[in-house]
């Protein structure tokens, strides 16, 4: 038997019968099941060889010997132009991981002669080896000789349903830790389940059937205690959702949004999920300014603060504050404002009356911020002897007293003036609105 080289370089084995040689086949995966393609190169005479050929194909586990895998390939009427030929195997589920030999036999189609075996055998390329890794049963990495184990990866498909679709399952030492499938409301979109090492989902990303993503946190318990997503009023904003850790219930306890022409919002509620404790987003009547406000259980506001159209911070409240006194006891001090459509403000104190005259110089933070011509005051003397007071003068800056019937007098008057801020004006329902 002696070795030719073709052009290209494939060797070429001259068989001891004189019709006939072959080169080493050349394989090829073909896209679907388990078929490949087998090329080669046959000389007859020492000549390219030309004509029709009868080929039988065996598969081997040992370049010689060896057992026999799978059933032989037998391929009659090959046409062979200029000493080329092609034909496709199929050795069905034949490659496992382990080396593989391929043995050839030729005779011209149809002769009376017998099959002449090529010898050695050929070790198969790599090519079809991509059958088996289809399979997904070894991934080897090129960097190191860390593989995925077929225990540890399972990529198949699953039947939900009256449709199949794909699933790919990792798993630890104990059981599943990621699932990648579809959603189970909608297959053709995506889910991704990261569970625990008892099994349990605890974080699932999916595509939601409403278009739009979704992702969700699972407690301890097996409820959903954060969300990510978007809102059902406007789904091309974003929400952050925060819900008990109830097994009977999920209930919204916070939430983080963005609402549509306004900005942001964040809302906490009580442990229910029912009322609002506290809340923080843009005015409803103005967006461009801030409002943050706490609310009782009946969900009205008590108490907060906002920022007015003319750019001034507001602060209201209903408070009932509670003392505790030096030897232990409280006092409950309750504050509360009149109804009306005024927003005041008031001064008093104490002043001497000397021969029946006093005169009192009002504080600037009654004086700058009062408005004129609202100003009023109430006079108390406190001597039984008086003849009666009255206001002379009353300005914002300054009050001036005498006594009645031109009376010379001298003892203590209590005095209270009250005036209406100059920094605020009636809505139309009477109201008082800082800056408005």
């Amino acid at each position: 038997m002696k070795l030719l080289r073709t052009p290209l370089g494939t060797p070429l084995l001259m068989v001891a019968a004189a019709f006939l040689a072959v080169a080493a086949p050349v394989c090829a995966q073909l896209s679907t099941g388990t078929r490949f393609s087998q090329q080669g190169s046959l000389t007859d005479a020492g000549q390219p060889a030309n004509g029709q050929y009868d080929f039988q194909f065996g598969l081997f586990t040992a370049s010689t010997g060896g057992s026999q895998v799978n059933a032989i390939q037998t391929i009659t009427n090959v046409t062979v132009i200029e000493g080329i030929y092609s034909v496709t195997l199929d050795f069905g589920e034949a490659f496992t991981g382990a080396e593989r030999w391929l043995e050839i036999r030729v005779r011209p189609a149809g002769g009376p002669q017998g099959y002449t075996t090529l010898t050695p055998r050929r070790p198969l390329t790599p090519v079809p080896y991509a059958l088996f890794a289809g399979k997904a049963q070894t991934a080897v990495q090129t960097d190191s000789a860390t593989r995925i184990d077929s225990e540890k990866a399972d990529f198949g498909t699953v039947t939900n349903g009256n449709s199949t679709l794909g699933e790919v399952n990792i798993s630890g030492p104990n059981s599943v830790n990621t699932t990648i499938t579809g959603h189970p409301n909608n297959l053709d979109f995506g889910n991704i389940l990261l569970r625990n090492s008892s099994g349990a989902t605890r974080l699932d990303l999916s595509a939601n059937p409403v278009n739009i993503g979704f992702i969700s946190a699972l407690g301890s318990n097996g409820t959903r205690n954060v969300a990510i997503t978007a809102p059902d009023s406007n789904r091309s904003h974003g929400m952050v959702v925060i819900y008990n850790d109830d097994s009977s219930t999920t209930d919204i306890v916070a939430e983080m949004l963005s609402v549509p022409d306004s900005g942001g919002r964040v809302r906490v509620y009580d442990v229910n999920g029912n009322t609002r404790n506290a809340v923080m987003e843009a005015r409803t009547d103005d967006n461009r300014h801030g409002y943050m406000a706490v609310f009782d259980r009946d969900n009205n506001a008590q108490a907060g603060m906002f920022v007015d159209t003319s750019k001034r911070g507001v602060i209201f409240y209903d408070l009932d504050a509670t003392k505790i006194l030096p030897e232990g006891k409280s006092v409950e001090h309750r504050y509360s404002r009149l109804i009306g459509p005024e927003v005041g403000l008031y001064a008093r104190g104490t002043v001497k009356l000397t021969d029946g005259r006093a005169t009192v110089e009002l504080p600037a933070s009654f004086s700058e911020v009062a408005l004129p011509g609202t100003v009023t005051a109430h006079l108390t003397p406190m001597d039984a002897a008086s003849r009666g007071l009255a206001v002379v003068q009353l300005t914002p800056q300054t009050l001036e007293i005498r006594e009645l019937q031109n009376g010379t007098g001298s003892y203590s008057v209590q005095y209270l003036v009250l005036g209406e801020r100059n920094d605020v004006t009636a809505d139309k329902d009477g109201a008082k609105i800082p800056g408005e």
